[in-house]
């Protein structure tokens, strides 16, 4: 971040744009091998063995897709604002929400044609793994909508703050940030261009968000817990099975070895004259 009286700069640093892509670059390989790897045992007839890869394929290709994502956007996303106007690089998420944002767009706003700097939190998730991301987005005389960015409002840590970048905005073009509350949104909806219901846009009372940030707590460490027992199961069982396969191979190779080793070689007979 640049600061001056007159011109403010956000975007992600050099330390984690070099984490991000060393992540990526490191996973690329192994991710790269599931395709030879699925068609190698669908070509043997390994029912089982396909299934539980192809599983393991698709968590690894959400997992790949979210860590480029994060990727893109921290090379890409950057916010000026200066004394005259608003010069930004940001995901075009206005209807796609938070997640797979990877098209961007680039604008130059004077801050005259502003006309509405406001914010809404909204829950994803569903019931399993609630999330409260807080939007904050902009309005033009045209009508047009800008969403700056998603700001986690339980980990508000992040070198792009963006309710704050707005509060600044607001304050350049001599408006007030309006804040909509905290409503409930589907993700799959905005992930598919599908508009939101009635009783979706309308603010949850503070009992509810504060049951959902025990729910999300709670079921956030159920998740870890069974992920890392998972995780510690297979390779033992995997260890296991492999070194007793291991040594019954090794063991047979031994004994190959030895009953076919030639044993002294024994002079030849002389020649009689």
């Amino acid at each position: 971040m640049v600061d001056t009286p007159e011109r403010q700069v956000w975007s992600s640093g050099g330390g984690r744009r070099i984490v991000l892509s060393f992540a990526f670059l490191l996973l690329l390989p192994f991710y790269a091998s599931l395709g030879p790897m699925l068609f190698q045992r669908a070509s043997r007839g390994l029912v089982g063995d396909t299934v539980a890869l192809g599983l393991l394929a698709l968590a690894f290709t959400a997992l790949m897709a979210l860590l480029l994502q994060q990727l893109v956007h921290a090379v890409r996303t950057r916010v000026e604002v200066d004394g005259q106007s608003t010069k930004l690089t940001v995901p075009d998420g206005g209807r796609r929400g938070p997640l797979f944002q990877f098209r961007y767009i680039t604008k130059d706003i004077p801050h005259t044609d502003i006309t509405a700097v406001d914010t809404r939190s909204e829950v994803y998730g569903g019931s399993l793994l609630p999330v409260l991301l807080k939007s904050t987005r902009l309005t033009t005389k045209s009508g047009e909508q800008i969403v700056l960015g998603y700001t986690n409002v339980n980990d508000p840590e992040d070198q792009i703050p963006y309710p704050h970048i707005g509060a600044g905005i607001a304050k350049r073009a001599g408006l007030v940030v309006t804040d909509h509350g905290v409503v409930r949104r589907s993700l799959q909806k905005r992930v598919l261009g599908i508009a939101a219901a009635n009783d979706e846009d309308q603010p949850l009372p503070p009992s509810d968000i504060a049951a959902m940030n025990a729910s999300h707590t709670r079921n956030l460490r159920l998740v870890t817990a069974a992920l890392v027992l998972l995780v510690i199961g297979g390779i033992s069982l995997d260890f296991v099975t492999a070194s007793r396969t291991s040594f019954a191979e090794m063991g047979a190779g031994l004994t190959r070895t030895a009953s076919e080793k030639p044993g002294p070689e024994k002079p030849a007979p002389a020649k009689k004259k």
